[in-house]
């Protein structure tokens, strides 16, 4: 990241990789000098902590130190890395809650723990929302991996396009113990599964999850889940979906 981005007149190095990444994770993409962009070693990951009664201004690294928004903790976190959220409602200070390929988030914690196996996520809440009025999903997903969590959370209170709770597009994470529940969307009122093209795959994996009380809008179907694309597709283990609403007469899918 000791380039200038200003003398890029290709945007991909000679092995097709875009030039101007956040190599050394500073938040401030840049590209490098030479002909090739990226390091030879990935940096170790991290596990980035988030209270919401931490003091404004924490660097995230550990509890007495921690993030104070979700936000702080999703815009540093990379592919490998980990969220740690204790228990608590969150709201989204941008659009939506994005979550990056390969990062893995984590619900259900008091603020004491050392490892995933100390949390409760059944008794400590940790919930997810957006800003009333906002039309905006709870939680974006575009273009992750499989390696990307979501894990121990409520999703409530989204009011999406697509998937008033979880918008993933052409991405494939694992959402695991979470209810996503009470939620609003044009297409897909808890859950919008959707690829942009015939050649994009989605297949996301629901593990112990609810999905209840959402409802999709008149024009659009689903109202627990949609799954819209030539190769979308989901799998669902140990999950419940119940009570969700399709306002199309006679048309749509409540459930999925």
């Amino acid at each position: 990241d000791a380039g200038n981005n200003d003398a890029i007149q290709d945007p991909l190095d000679l092995d097709g990789e875009e030039r101007i990444e956040d190599d050394n994770r500073d938040g401030d993409p840049v590209v490098d000098m030479g002909a090739y962009e990226g390091w030879e070693e990935p940096y170790p990951s991290e596990i980035w902590k988030v209270r919401p009664d931490a003091v404004i201004g924490g660097e995230g690294k550990n509890w007495d130190d921690a993030f104070s928004t979700l936000d702080e903790a999703l815009q540093v976190a990379y592919n490998g890395d980990e969220v740690w959220v204790t228990a608590g409602t969150y709201t989204s200070g941008t659009s939506s809650f994005f979550v990056k390929s390969g990062v893995k988030l984590y619900g259900g914690f008091v603020g004491i723990e050392e490892s995933l196996e100390e949390r409760n996520w059944a008794d400590n809440k940790t919930i997810l929302t957006v800003v009333e009025g906002s039309n905006n999903s709870v939680v974006t997903f575009d273009n992750a991996s499989e390696e990307t969590v979501l894990n121990g959370f409520t999703i409530t209170g989204g009011e999406g396009n697509n998937g008033g709770g979880l918008n993933i597009a052409n991405a494939s994470p694992q959402i695991t113990n979470c209810i996503i529940s009470d939620n609003y969307g044009i297409y897909g009122g808890g859950v919008a599964i959707n690829t942009s093209s015939s050649q994009d795959v989605a297949h996301p994996k629901f593990i112990n999850c609810i999905i209840t009380r959402n409802t999709v809008g008149a024009i659009g179907t689903g109202g627990g889940v949609l799954i819209q694309g030539k190769l979308a597709s989901a799998t669902l283990t140990n999950c419940i979906i119940f009570d969700n609403q399709q306002r199309r007469i006679n048309q749509g899918a409540g459930g999925i």
